[in-house]
């Protein structure tokens, strides 16, 4: 059974058909890329996965679950966390702190006091909490900016933590929208380092949206291929890299 699968997605919006009809199907621990010309309906099919937008027609299939409709926060509580093409950190905290609001709900801290309250919370927060938010700075090779704040970050380094808050939230599934834009060559190498290690411990299932050519044919083990809000092809990098719908609909016919 897939871990998910999307059966004929489609989002109209005044007439306009931004995605038509989409299957596409992911499996636990998959690295599935999705990719398209500019305007091709890529971050319109994750804002219908993870319940920011809704779905005019299909389904949404999740571990066997139709979850066509869901809410986002229902959407992420069951396992599905999706990053956006900004960064999204908060500004005001630290770098350990954005990692532990991420992880608050299994802290047994509220959201808000989580939020507005970091010192006070030291004395309740389970010692599990702090050493799982510390191995994902570890991993990113953040580790020695745990109390710097966010802010004060490089753009590509607040990029990289988005991801990490991400993985914060143990996702099965997770959605990665355009994660390498703005990362230089080291940052993006530390990233697909952080995108490995989950799915070797976790297993977990990666959709990812990119227009590195390069980073999807060399990582990714599927390629789903969009045009228009319609899927043209799939497959293997290589039979991607040699499709000619594919080949046409980046350059062009002659």
């Amino acid at each position: 059974m897939a871990l998910l699968e999307t059966q004929k997605l489609t989002k109209t919006f005044i007439g306009l058909k931004a995605v038509t009809n989409l299957d596409l199907s992911v499996n636990k621990g998959q690295f599935l890329g999705l990719i398209g010309p500019n305007g091709a309906g890529k971050t319109t099919a994750f804002n219908l996965i993870s319940g920011v937008l809704p779905v005019t027609s299909g389904k949404i299939i999740y571990k066997g679950q139709d979850i066509t409709g869901f809410k986002p926060h229902i959407i992420a509580r069951l396992g599905i966390i999706r990053t956006f093409q900004l960064a999204s950190v908060f500004q005001d905290l630290s770098v350990l702190d954005n990692i532990r609001v991420a992880l608050h709900y299994k802290s047994g801290v509220g959201f808000l006091q989580t939020l507005f309250e970091p010192p006070a919370m030291e004395h309740k927060e389970d010692g599990a909490v702090r050493e799982k938010a510390m191995k994902l700075l570890n991993i990113a090779g953040l580790t020695g900016m745990a109390e710097i704040r966010a802010g004060n970050l490089p753009g590509g380094t607040q990029k990289l933590m988005s991801v990490i808050i991400a993985l914060a939230g143990d996702p099965e599934l997770l959605l990665l929208d355009e994660p390498m834009s703005g990362l230089n060559a080291e940052e993006i190498q530390t990233l697909l380092r952080l995108v490995k290690a989950i799915r070797q411990e976790r297993g977990t299932g990666i959709i990812m949206v990119e227009h590195n050519m390069k980073v999807v044919m060399e990582n990714c083990e599927y390629i789903v291929v969009i045009n228009f809000g319609e899927k043209i092809a799939e497959g293997t990098p290589a039979q991607i890299a040699n499709d000619k719908r594919v080949i046409e609909a980046y350059l062009g016919s002659e």
